[in-house]
């Protein structure tokens, strides 16, 4: 039996890229984010959402980690990413807007933590799932769901303006969109048809 070594190692620290044809691989960049919390209040961990730009066009699908604190570094490519940030602090909810940070530029990004409001949407004579979406006024995904809408659903959202879209769940139509400002008051919300 012979034994096959592997010998040429890919040191990143030397070698920027390494090029396979149609692939491409490049390091990761370590991007320290943080929160900006309101005087007074305490946060022991953080539950940070990142997808590269691109690839959470296709996907519609956030990568997560847990961090102590209110501190992390995240390991990105060197695209833009869409990055957040919530946690459930003395029983409420918190959350950061999401932000575009390109690590290629960019070392460093601190968001404002802000208080979440709750708001019900409606039930709805919709009796098949529905993919829900929720993006912000700058056209990036806040939030997913895929749920039957016949019962009231919660939705919980930093105060601002919004696109509320659903379709049924896998199908190709169009999404039917609507505008929705929200302040710092529960609003029951319908799903238009």
């Amino acid at each position: 039996m012979s034994r096959i070594e592997w010998s040429p190692r890919l040191d990143f620290s030397r070698d920027s890229t390494l090029d396979l044809g149609n692939f491409v691989l490049r390091p990761a960049r370590r991007v320290r984010v943080r929160v900006v919390a309101p005087e007074g209040l305490e946060i022991r961990g953080m539950g940070w959402e990142y997808a590269a730009r691109a690839e959470l066009a296709l996907t519609r699908r956030f990568w997560g980690m847990n961090c102590q604190g209110s501190e992390a570094e995240l390991e990105l490519g060197s695209e833009p990413f869409v990055v957040g940030a919530a946690a459930m602090i003395e029983k409420e909810y918190w959350a950061t807007s999401r932000a575009v940070l390109d690590p290629s530029r960019d070392g460093e990004l601190a968001l404002p933590l802000q208080r979440m409001v709750t708001h019900v949407i409606e039930p709805t004579a919709l009796h098949e799932m529905q993919e829900i979406e929720v993006l912000d006024s700058a056209g990036l995904l806040v939030q997913r769901q895929v749920t039957f809408v016949d019962v009231p659903k919660m939705l919980l959202l930093l105060p601002g303006h919004y696109t509320l879209r659903h379709r049924p769940h896998g199908s190709n139509e169009e999404f039917v969109e609507q505008q929705v400002s929200v302040g710092t008051a529960p609003l029951r919300l319908t799903l238009e048809r």
